[in-house]
């Protein structure tokens, strides 16, 4: 239970139990014949009895309140915990399906390897409009198939909903398996790569870029996303078919910066 509902039941509770009590002792004040509490002009008395009465509706409804507010909240964690298994149970799936359009070995490649994929990245769109899996899958396929630019705008949109989400960058441990035990898909290691992905880019872009503020300009976004990738997975990635390794881009980034700027 969060700290917003406990206080909000703590209280009501707490107001439940004085009124509670306060009522009590006012009936049991007027059984021992004290009938009035005080005369107030224009009022006129105020009765042990009415007071009584009211003080224990009031406690009832704050006892009703609390009970019914607790029982609501539970059902919602319920029905959050069988959601967050969907996304989950939805999430490795995606994953499966992706890997075997990546393993595909027909040639020429079937154009619709990825269109299981596809389809699971829509559900989970429409499960989950700023899931993280299907914006980190909706890019990769992209990749596969020779779209690399039209990736950025997954990727972009992934930070852009962490963000907004102020969800941690460089949560969970470096390890890829983390992520698909997490509903909303993110995770260090998968923010790390396509970190690592958009580095390598914009690092490729600059090498063809003739114009020097326009080179300049790509190799400051390829070094922003090196930089981070490296926080996000120190050391960074260097495997087979994993592009330049983040630590080279960084550095020939940093150096060609140096003896481009002015």
């Amino acid at each position: 239970m969060n700290a917003t509902m406990t206080a909000l039941l703590g209280t009501g509770l707490v107001i439940g139990v004085v009124c509670f009590a306060a009522g009590v002792f006012l009936l049991i004040l007027r059984v021992r014949g004290i009938k009035k509490l005080a005369e107030v002009p224009g009022l006129g008395e105020i009765s042990t009895l009415n007071i009584g009465v009211s003080l224990l509706s009031v406690s009832a409804y704050c006892f009703w309140h609390a009970a019914s507010s607790y029982l609501q909240y539970a059902h919602n964690v319920e029905m959050q915990s069988k959601f967050n298994q969907v996304l989950v149970a939805t999430s490795q799936q995606l994953r499966e399906e992706y890997r075997r359009g990546v393993t595909d070995k027909r040639q020429p490649p079937s154009p619709d390897r990825f269109a299981r994929a596809a389809l699971l990245i829509d559900i989970m769109r429409h499960l989950d409009s700023g899931n993280g899996h299907a914006h980190y899958f909706a890019g990769e396929v992209k990749r596969r198939q020779d779209r690399g630019p039209e990736s950025h705008a997954d990727f972009y949109r992934y930070f852009e909903v962490m963000g907004e989400a102020r969800i941690a960058e460089d949560q969970g441990d470096t390890g890829s398996e983390v992520c698909y035990q997490m509903p909303r898909g993110y995770c260090r290691q998968r923010s790390g790569w396509m970190r690592h992905l958009l580095a390598n880019d914009f690092y490729d872009l600059s090498r063809t870029t003739a114009d020097p503020r326009e080179r300049i300009n790509r190799l400051e976004i390829a070094l922003r996303h090196a930089e981070a990738a490296l926080r996000d997975m120190p050391g960074g990635f260097h495997g087979l078919d994993q592009g330049q390794p983040t630590t080279t881009i960084a550095d020939g980034a940093r150096e060609q910066l140096g003896k481009l700027r002015p």
